[in-house]
């Protein structure tokens, strides 16, 4: 089904009223030796927000409108509105199409999305966001994994860097990544294995310390956890943002593209644009 094709989130074919970005998600291959398994990863900026509100009971599950529409703070509803349309983008090929209406995307106990939708194959998602833009992954059940997002923000080294041991940051440092970028990454990898393991921020950052970290080309790395060593992850240092997949440590993730594609989100004021993992071009 090409781009043009794509349903719209009522299910109909894509049509002029919905906003162009709707686009197709990305699909990637979940290798293993027993099984390979399909998912898909959806992205889009913040400011695609004005233009998704004015379709948010065509997006939204009536529960889910029911929460959105009293929310005071308006973070708050970028962040629900645009990280639920991202999710059910990257589901609707795999449920059949349906109207993202018909897709109910609920918060478990510790706020983990759970997807609500009748299913022979049950498949979940992971839903991140940063002050520039959604992302969301959209997976088999049966395959664990969840990602994470976070922009360079220089100010919040510190905090970043507070919870990593000095032994993570010098592994970052050897392989020439900088601070602001070599803190955030490190941040990412162990939240988005809390959302993986569905504990969230209530579990200590220490429990997922990194055994490892290896550079691959430019701007991508990956990594090993010293406890839970069954997984792994894969980081992309994007501009200013850096992504982050959790997933099995026996799993090869192949996407279409090579790697997942992030929303331009261009530099922070005051700084030449970032293009490779250890500094800027």
């Amino acid at each position: 089904m090409s781009n043009s094709q794509l349903p719209s989130p009522d299910g109909s074919p894509q049509r002029a009223g919905f906003p162009a970005f709707a686009g197709h998600p990305q699909t990637f291959e979940l290798r293993r030796q027993e099984a390979c398994h399909t998912g898909r990863f959806a992205s889009l900026g913040t400011d695609s927000y004005p233009a998704l509100k004015e379709h948010a009971a065509t997006i939204l599950h009536p529960e889910e409108l029911a929460y959105f529409v009293p929310l005071p703070a308006e973070r708050r509803r970028i962040s629900y509105l645009l990280g639920r349309y991202a999710a059910k983008r990257a589901l609707q090929p795999g449920l059949g199409n349906p109207a993202f209406a018909d897709i109910r995307i609920a918060p478990g106990i510790f706020q983990n999305p759970v997807v609500c939708f009748p299913m022979s194959d049950p498949w979940q998602v992971s839903i991140t966001h940063s002050e520039a833009m959604v992302c969301a992954v959209a997976f088999p059940a049966v395959h664990p994994m969840a990602l994470d997002i976070e922009s360079i923000d220089p100010e919040r080294v510190a905090t970043m860097a507070s919870q990593c041991v000095e032994a993570e940051l010098a592994e970052a440092a050897r392989l020439g990544l900088e601070a602001p970028a070599a803190a955030t990454l490190l941040w990412t990898a162990k939240e988005a294995l809390s959302k993986t393991l569905h504990t969230g921020l209530t579990c200590p950052f220490a429990l997922f310390e990194i055994q490892s970290l290896e550079r691959i080309g430019e701007c991508e790395c990956r990594g090993l956890y010293k406890n839970l060593a069954q997984y792994r992850f894969h980081s992309w240092i994007c501009g200013d943002s850096v992504l982050t997949l959790v997933l099995p440590k026996r799993t090869e993730i192949v996407f279409e593209l090579g790697r997942p594609s992030l929303p331009a989100s261009g530099p922070r004021r005051g700084e030449e644009p970032q293009n490779s993992a250890g500094g800027k071009g």
